[in-house]
């Protein structure tokens, strides 16, 4: 049989319980966390005890501490732009020790790997050194991707006797994979490099050991 009953909150009653130094008790209908028990059988303390406060911060490291709405959206915001609106589902490391994306096309799952370009894009650094007294000059430029071609454009002007400039590309540790070293007064000179070392290529470092008024104008260019 059913109770007939309502169900009391937020109320609170008092009882006088010493009439000469009048002193009253105040009864509320307020219950501790331990005293709730949900349907599973655990009090409300036992669910939820630990947390000891809500935030928004993104540099708080507490296991007490909530996450707000606010900082739960702004995650999930940079984990959409990060994985490409959940395209992305893993980043790997292949046989060949290049990383790899593994990404959702359709109802497909392609694997590409990380830094590829569009055929036929190109891409082009400025170069300039320069140094009005004895000295070295230099600029470190990255490479994208594997490029098909790496092409060198130099074009040379108030070399001082015996400087030289040398363009070097080099892999991820460091090491010269191919160069270009020249000493000549003026004019412009051109190397394309097209070898398969060029895959392993991560960067363009540019330096000239120069005398007085040293300059040094040029371009890089990557194609695809």
């Amino acid at each position: 049989m059913a109770i007939n009953e309502t169900i009391v909150t937020g109320r609170k009653f008092r009882r006088l319980i010493n009439k000469d130094s009048k002193l009253w008790q105040r009864i509320s209908w307020w219950t501790k966390a331990g005293d709730v028990e949900f349907n599973d059988g655990k009090t409300a303390e036992q669910k939820l005890g630990n947390i000891n406060g809500i935030t928004s911060d993104f540099s708080v490291n507490n296991d007490s501490m909530a996450a707000s709405s606010s900082l739960s959206h702004r995650a999930h915001t940079r984990f959409m732009e990060f994985t490409d609106n959940g395209r992305i589902i893993s980043i790997k490391i292949g046989e060949d020790g290049s990383p790899y994306i593994e990404y959702k096309d359709g109802a497909d799952t392609v694997l590409k790997k990380l830094g590829d370009i569009e055929s036929g894009k190109e891409f082009t650094y400025n170069v300039r050194l320069g140094h009005n007294d004895a000295g070295v000059s230099s600029a470190v430029f990255p490479i994208i991707g594997t490029p098909e071609s790496i092409e060198i454009r130099m074009n040379q002007c108030n070399y001082a006797a015996n400087s030289t400039w040398t363009i070097s590309l080099r892999d991820s540790n460091g090491n010269v994979v191919s160069k270009l070293t020249t000493s000549k007064a003026s004019g412009t000179i051109s190397k394309i490099f097209t070898d398969d070392k060029i895959k392993d290529v991560v960067s363009c470092h540019c330096s000239g050991l120069s005398g007085w008024n040293f300059i040094c104008n040029g371009t890089i260019i990557c194609r695809y």
